[in-house]
């Protein structure tokens, strides 16, 4: 509705149709515009100024009222037009979702699902955008045929704690997982380009929520803890679904993946294995992502320096550094969490190192030599001594313990049972994880510290490291490589090892150690396994038998 002109005022207000100011002689909404004003006093026309009544005389285009848009009511506003996608019809109905960019806010965005059945082609239910709905297409997503990961293929998305799905970070992971599903499914390069956008808008999110936490909230708080969580997950379905992606391929999405754990780890410190959910995504994280980053030397995720000091000093964030040498640590038997953490620590220390050496090698520094070699032969005091850490169920056990050959999987024993004198008996389920995992990283740890050893002592400076039992060392990495030989047959279980190339690393590492050791039986155990296993064949060093 239109005010009506005031029965006083001077001619801008009158024109304008608003309220004018007549108690100062010039009102105060003129002067706000820097009009010259025809003031009126109550006594008609007079102005108090007479150098100020000589009013600007200037041709005045007509004030037109300003033109609104037309009026919606609350379903029209919810109206949007979804993605346009061909279905693909095939026998029996089926379900074609689509997923529209939207505002800003992710919050606004509107889901829809359309129905096509042979019968009814043109038939479309329309749904609105909820907490319900998005929860719903979240476990649709991480339920993709081929799985994101054995994390979810034993159902710990149950173990997800419940999330307040309104959260612009957790929108982002879901929108991410959404688009970046429906392209994969569809062939549709612009949802993979959406999801590939909103992927780097969840890192954002996910960066932003770890170093700016909201006022009077802890970083360990219940909502902060759930929302990392979340994104851990999101990065981690990520590493699966990454080939359909246009701008970010497979690889980014898994350091992606890594440098999202990295946050997660860093927020949480010392709570970080308190659910079952982050036993298993921390698990997982060791098993599936150790090996691949110590075989390719790529330390470029390692190397941000808060996860460095993360992991070279754990009692910064609460947790008690445990001493030096592998006799002398034993886990605490009532505190699991701390004892992942520390070993988590550990194994991300490694591949930074092993680009450290690496260098030092290739620059033939003799005297950085001397430092590198120390400091790898201290982490490989750590990584072996994990695996000798009892266990928590069972103070008087190990990790492992070695068995009868009758322990062995069936598919090792139908080759040659006289070539297997020993196994080994895994006393946990993650003791599997931990001892593989920690015995490939200390093997190749052992490895790097012995060159560099070498090295010093062909450039003449053994004396500076006349105080180190080499034999001894070398003694107790032939032992390490044992261990990682005689537990191969465990991780080539489909639900146990998300990568394949974790244990054609794992064989190549045995039969390299055992062909350099002249171990003739165990180089034909491991040749059987080789037959047995469907792996790409190795580019074999010259064996001992073939010398």
């Amino acid at each position: 509705m239109v005010n009506k002109a005031p029965s006083k005022g001077c001619d801008r207000c009158r024109a304008r149709h608003v309220k004018c100011d007549e108690a100062k002689p010039k009102c105060s909404k003129c002067a706000l515009k820097d009009f010259e004003c025809n003031y009126r006093d109550a006594n008609g026309w007079v102005f108090k100024d007479q150098s100020a009544a000589i009013v600007r005389k200037q041709s005045r285009k007509p004030i037109v009222a300003q033109q609104r848009a037309p009026a919606l009511n609350r379903y029209q506003r919810n109206e949007s037009v979804a993605v346009k996608i061909e279905p693909v019809v095939a026998e029996g109905a089926v379900l074609v979702q689509a997923w529209e960019l939207g505002p800003v806010e992710y919050g606004q965005d509107a889901i829809k699902s359309r129905f096509v059945t042979p019968e009814e082609p043109d038939r479309v239910y329309k749904m609105h955008d909820s907490h319900q709905q998005r929860s719903q297409i979240l476990y649709s997503a991480m339920n993709m045929p081929k799985g994101a990961s054995w994390l979810f293929r034993n159902g710990s998305l149950s173990l997800l704690p419940t999330l307040d799905l309104s959260t612009s970070l957790v929108q982002a992971a879901i929108d991410a997982l959404c688009f970046s599903e429906l392209g994969k499914t569809f062939n549709d390069t612009h949802c993979s380009h959406l999801g590939a956008v909103r992927l780097t808008d969840a890192l954002s999110l996910l960066k932003f929520e770890v170093a700016h936490p909201l006022p009077g909230r802890k970083p360990e708080g219940a909502t902060h803890r759930q929302r990392l969580v979340f994104a851990s997950i999101m990065l981690l379905a990520f590493r699966e679904v990454g080939e359909a992606f246009v701008t970010r391929q497979g690889e980014d999405a898994w350091l992606a993946h890594i440098r999202g754990a990295q946050y997660y780890a860093r927020a949480v410190g010392p709570d970080i294995v308190s659910t079952p959910f982050d036993t298993l995504l921390i698990t997982d994280l060791r098993a599936s992502s150790f090996a691949p980053e110590i075989t390719a030397r790529k330390a470029d995720v390692w190397s941000d320096p808060a996860w460095v000091r993360l992991c070279k000093s754990p009692s910064e964030n609460g947790v008690v550094s445990s001493p030096r040498g592998h006799d002398s640590r034993i886990a605490p038997t009532d505190d699991q969490q701390e004892l992942d953490f520390l070993v988590y620590s550990d194994t991300g220390r490694v591949p930074s190192f092993l680009e450290y050496g690496d260098k030092i090698l290739y620059e033939r520094d003799h005297l950085g030599a001397v430092e590198a070699f120390h400091s790898l032969k201290a982490m490989y005091d750590d990584l072996e001594g994990w695996t000798r850490v009892q266990c928590t169920s069972d103070p008087h056990k190990y990790w492992y313990n070695i068995v009868p050959v009758e322990t062995y999987p069936k598919f090792a024993t139908s080759c040659s049972n006289d070539l297997f004198k020993t196994a080994y008996h895994f006393s946990e389920a993650r003791a599997i994880f931990r001892c593989t995992t920690l015995w490939v990283g200390s093997y190749v740890v052992g490895e790097l510290a012995i060159s560099l050893y070498d090295m010093v002592t062909e450039l003449g400076d053994q004396s500076m490291l006349s105080d180190v039992d080499i034999e001894d060392f070398k003694r107790r990495l032939y032992t390490t490589a044992t261990h990682l030989a005689r537990s191969i047959p465990f991780v080539f279980d489909t639900e146990l090892t998300a990568t394949g190339g974790l244990a054609e690393y794992r064989l190549g590492l045995a039969e390299k150690h055992f062909d350099e050791y002249g171990m003739l039986e165990e180089s034909k155990w491991v040749a059987a396994v080789r037959e047995i296993l469907p792996l790409p064949a190795l580019k074999r060093r010259t064996s001992v038998t073939q010398r």
